[in-house]
């Protein structure tokens, strides 16, 4: 039981390509999907870091930003992390088109440190779509679900670290996203 007010579906669910289509994303990225409010509780420079470290290995890297935040901050801090180029902001979206961008991810990012004991919207639409979802560990996102179904990630010193390792993982073994 997830208390939230989140009632699915909400919108037409499109394939990962249609959506991308729709969206004006390549087809052929490896697309990291950081979903809603971008504040610095989201992780996002220590995802950007990991990510930067990663864009060699995975030239087709694509982090979209899919909501509202300092756009200027975002673009500044991939920069300097190696990301130049690799990351797109959407500012605030419609729903269908939070869903849309949802769909055309590989990989959802939905870190949140600290946390007030919510359980995030976007987290359930994402599990909803089957993309693979790293959460905050020790936050109600890895409390709330069964072990296997988000893959946790400690907030702590080694969060670069940790999430550079599980996104390398991922963004290699496409079988294991779909799983």
């Amino acid at each position: 039981h997830l208390p939230h007010h989140l009632s699915l579906p909400f919108a037409e669910t499109k394939a990962r390509a249609a959506a991308r289509r729709d969206l004006g994303l390549p087809e052929e990225a490896l697309i990291v999907c950081a979903p809603g409010l971008a504040t610095t509780a989201k992780g996002l420079d220590a995802a950007l870091l990991a990510l930067g470290a990663l864009r060699q290995r995975h030239p087709r890297l694509l982090f979209v930003v899919a909501g509202d935040g300092d756009r200027g901050r975002i673009l500044e801090e991939a920069r300097a992390a190696g990301m130049e180029g690799a990351v797109r902001c959407t500012g605030r979206l419609s729903l269908p088109d939070f869903a849309r961008h949802l769909c055309a991810a590989d990989v959802v990012l939905n870190l949140r440190f600290p946390t007030h004991g919510e359980i995030s919207g976007a987290l359930v639409r994402a599990l909803g779509l089957g993309r693979p979802v790293l959460v905050t560990a020790g936050t109600p996102a890895t409390d709330e679900f069964p072990e296997g179904v988000v893959v946790p990630v400690d907030p702590g010193p080694g969060q670069e670290a940790e999430l550079r390792a599980l996104l390398d993982l991922l963004l290699e073994d496409a079988p294991l996203r779909e799983r």
